[in-house]
């Protein structure tokens, strides 16, 4: 969980590996990789037995991944009582209608998904409150769904964003959208008061939603943010606990380890105790897209996979030769099945303040324990997902977290941890509501 897979030679991962673990893994071959994540693949027959610790983990890890895959959502939006959003159009994602066409040109395919489930879902909850909430959504970017909740929901919205470069191109972009809709007399959506109202800031403990917009919000608030990355969301959770006109909230959180200011634990429950800390290394793994790497996975993707046993073996030679560029990016390489390792780090390093001899490549000494390590490099990818089969554990251990920091203030009554977009699409498909 704490160890990078670039660190794999200097640090001998392997070894580390409890010892059945690694007699075991040494037993499969790739094709067993979705079998190891608990897939059956039809490439693989594998009939080895899996040490006890090991088939734990792939148990616990596989359940996580089917409740994250449960269709909650069909559960959740049947109502007999949403009688605003049957009178105005339903946004779909698939563009069956010339007004989704209009409104969500150049928007893509996640995003739509996205924001067709969190309509569907905002619309359920707005109604619970008698659609008298305005919504305040954070870390906006272009405005699109703060755009479509408007136009075709009648929903009031007020975004927050940092980046004024997002905030020109939502104004571009409602713009375009105005005079599509004008053009094509779209009159039943065309108001232009259903476009959100904008705040270019970042957001910080002293900035009130209040003081950014004054008396333009007048009624409570629903507060919303899709994948706030880090510190943003421990900003909506607080903004949430702690401030009285905030009556409801919807958050979908994203990079966990994109902030130093992120902050975990939240919960007093884990403050109290020291030992549930998390490490930059799992917060980043958190993050990784385990069902995307499952339908992805294919003699091709196995290609590709190679790029984590070379970049590990490229890192041992940044410490001997470059060690200013430890753990910094490389240029992106595709591998294919004719890659050399040597061609391999030429192209990644090309540009950079990196100078590799070319002559270590052919040394008798040093040319062995390259060829060494890449033939191990089976062993990395086994390796790279053994982590992944934590990657789903470690994400719930934060939002229960942050779910049980909600239920750890008076005035909350109800918090629901759902999962609402597909996983293969929106990996980051957990959706936390609360409401007082």
């Amino acid at each position: 969980m704490d160890s990078y897979v670039l660190d794999f030679y200097l640090n001998n991962h392997w070894n580390k590996l409890p010892a059945k673990w690694s007699e075991c893994l040494n037993k499969l071959n790739l094709f067993d990789i979705p079998w190891l994540l608990g897939i059956s693949n039809n490439q693989s027959k594998c009939t080895i037995v899996l040490p006890l610790t090991l088939f734990c983990l792939r148990s616990l890890s596989t359940t996580i991944r089917m409740v994250r895959s449960k269709p909650f959502h069909e559960q959740l939006f049947l109502s007999s009582n949403l009688k605003q959003s049957q009178e105005r159009h339903q946004f779909s994602e698939n563009l069956s209608t010339d007004l989704d066409h209009i409104i969500a040109r150049g928007i893509k395919a996640k995003k739509r998904h996205e924001i067709q489930q969190l309509c569907k879902l905002i619309s359920t909850v707005m109604n619970k409150f008698g659609n008298n909430l305005d919504i305040i959504d954070f870390g906006s970017g272009k405005c699109h769904l703060s755009r479509i909740l408007g136009l075709c929901y009648g929903f009031k919205v007020f975004c927050i964003e940092a980046k004024s470069e997002n905030l020109n191109g939502a104004i571009k972009r409602e713009n375009k959208v105005l005079r599509a809709l004008k053009k094509y007399k779209r009159f039943d959506v065309v108001e232009e008061e259903n476009m959100p109202i904008k705040a270019n800031c970042f957001l910080t403990k002293e900035n009130r939603i209040d003081e950014l917009f004054g008396d333009k919000i007048t009624r409570p608030h629903l507060l919303l943010g899709l994948h706030a990355c880090g510190s943003l969301s421990n900003l909506i959770l607080e903004e949430f606990a702690t401030n009285p006109n905030s009556h409801c909230l919807v958050l979908a959180c994203c990079c966990y380890m994109n902030s130093e200011l992120f902050r975990f634990p939240m919960s007093q429950l884990l403050k109290e105790n020291s030992q549930f800390t998390l490490s930059i290394s799992a917060k980043e793994l958190a993050c990784h897209a385990i069902e995307k790497f499952l339908n992805d996975f294919s003699q091709k993707e196995l290609d590709s996979l190679k790029v984590h046993g070379y970049r590990a073996c490229l890192e041992v030679l940044l410490e001997r030769y470059a060690p200013h560029m430890r753990y910094k990016s490389m240029k992106n390489v595709k591998i294919t099945e004719q890659m050399s390792f040597k061609e391999y780090v030429t192209r990644a390093t090309s540009g950079l303040d990196i100078s590799i001899p070319e002559s270590i490549f052919e040394s008798n000494v040093d040319g062995k324990i390259i060829d060494n390590f890449i033939n191990q490099t089976d062993q990395v990818i086994l390796f790279y997902s053994l982590r992944l089969l934590l990657a789903p554990l470690i994400e719930l251990y934060i939002l229960m977290d942050y779910r049980h920091y909600l239920c750890e203030q008076n005035p909350v009554q109800n918090t629901y941890l759902i999962p609402l977009f597909s996983p293969s699409i929106s990996p980051r498909n957990f959706i936390l509501i609360a409401h007082k």
